[in-house]
């Protein structure tokens, strides 16, 4: 079982993921954050970094449309089960904030046919295109950099180039632009998938991770 993660760490990745996503600044509660996402299927996000502060921020989100709960936690199952019992839908119980120092991370070349594209989308954030021979969009992934940290969002394969190593490579392609901006550290949340990818680059699991939304 791993130890409970420290707060200054879920702070540190929020504040990049949402700076990626292009979000306003999160209202910090009591052992949360508040996240005005925005979205119609995600209006409001909490994200949890205290597992005491669970009941009573499920108990607001079971009220809101489009409501989601995160919660970064060494007890995914009991904190499952208490995220149920206030009426919220169980979205996953195994994702997991993860962690490597950038100087660690390893380069993995572009497969034949492929070249990259960096666009700076925002003072902080640059964007990764990978393109075959076509032009056509093959993957891609975002970074948010400011100071130590840099965190890479949406990690994207399409469907009909999967499988070829493109996940890792667009990854390395960040990572070189971490390390050229300073940053030595960095966060991120993984789905089941994306855990398998990048724990094969080295990346460590610092604590699991569970979602829920509101049914209203």
């Amino acid at each position: 079982m791993l130890e409970p993660v420290g707060t200054d760490a879920v702070l540190r990745w929020q504040r990049l993921w949402g700076v990626a996503r292009g979000l306003p600044p999160a209202d910090r509660l009591d052992g949360a954050l508040r996240i005005p996402y925005g979205g119609a299927t995600r209006q409001l996000e909490y994200l949890v970094f205290d597992d005491a502060a669970v009941d009573d921020v499920a108990a607001l989100a079971a009220r809101t449309r489009a409501a989601w709960v995160t919660v970064v936690t060494p007890e995914p199952l009991p904190i499952s089960a208490r995220l149920a019992a206030r009426g919220l839908h169980l979205r996953s119980a195994s994702e997991t904030l993860m962690a490597i120092s950038w100087a660690d991370h390893p380069r993995r070349p572009l497969p034949e046919g492929y070249r990259a594209e960096t666009v700076r989308d925002a003072t902080h954030v640059v964007t990764v295109r990978v393109v075959d021979a076509t032009g056509e969009l093959a993957a891609q992934g975002t970074l948010a950099v400011d100071g130590d940290d840099a965190v890479p969002d949406r990690i994207e394969t399409q469907r009909a180039h999967r499988r070829r190593g493109l996940g890792a490579a667009v990854m390395s392609a960040l990572a070189d632009r971490a390390r050229d901006e300073g940053a030595t550290h960095g966060l991120l949340i993984a789905s089941i998938e994306g855990e398998r990818l990048y724990s094969s680059l080295g990346w460590r699991a610092l604590s699991p991770v569970v979602v829920a939304v509101s049914r209203v």
